[in-house]
């Protein structure tokens, strides 16, 4: 197992994860205000929102690879630090304290310091309907036996499109109950 740096944190495993640091949590409510989908973070790049589909600099300095471990540093427990560390890569989830919103989080190793990739979630599962899909997709999820892919770029709606499969007969069973 490697050793954390000296500098950065790690909380013990179990705890539940404390709030986004403050600069964190100020552009992800920018980023939830604005209908943005991801905040990009990247050593020596400043901070940037993709709001529908254009990228958008934060217009503020250029983030240094300290910044960057530093923003995300309370979310690092042994074991996402342990992951990080073998992996050069982490997955986790965060939850705006007020309420505005969850993310999902890449944090990678690139070009010597970390990034991070985070996704703002929908607060709410779309209906097929919503996503202009056709009803007769909801078929696929019917099969007992098969395999479905979903494939396409990012932000092309994959997620969504499968939690709407996948809620449509959860929302008809609760509606005939």
């Amino acid at each position: 197992t490697s050793e954390a740096p000296a500098a950065t944190p790690v909380r013990p495993p179990g705890r539940p994860d404390p709030a986004p640091a403050a600069p964190l949590a100020a552009w992800l409510e920018r980023l939830s205000a604005s209908g943005g989908s991801d905040l990009l973070l990247v050593a020596g790049a400043v901070p940037t929102l993709r709001v529908h589909g254009r990228l958008e600099p934060s217009g503020e300095l250029p983030l240094s690879a300290a910044a960057v471990e530093e923003l995300f540093a309370a979310q690092l427990d042994a074991r996402r630090h342990e992951l990080l560390a073998v992996a050069g890569a982490v997955d986790f989830s965060l939850r705006l304290p007020s309420g505005g919103g969850r993310f999902r989080v890449n944090l990678h190793r690139q070009r010597g310091g970390l990034a991070a990739a985070v996704r703002a979630l929908p607060q709410r599962i779309p209906t097929l309907a919503e996503l202009n899909l056709p009803p007769s997709l909801a078929e696929l999820v019917a099969p007992r036996r098969g395999l479905v892919l979903f494939c396409g770029p990012t932000g092309a709606g994959k997620s969504s499109t499968l939690a709407a499969l996948l809620d449509a007969p959860l929302t008809a069973n609760a509606a005939v109950r």
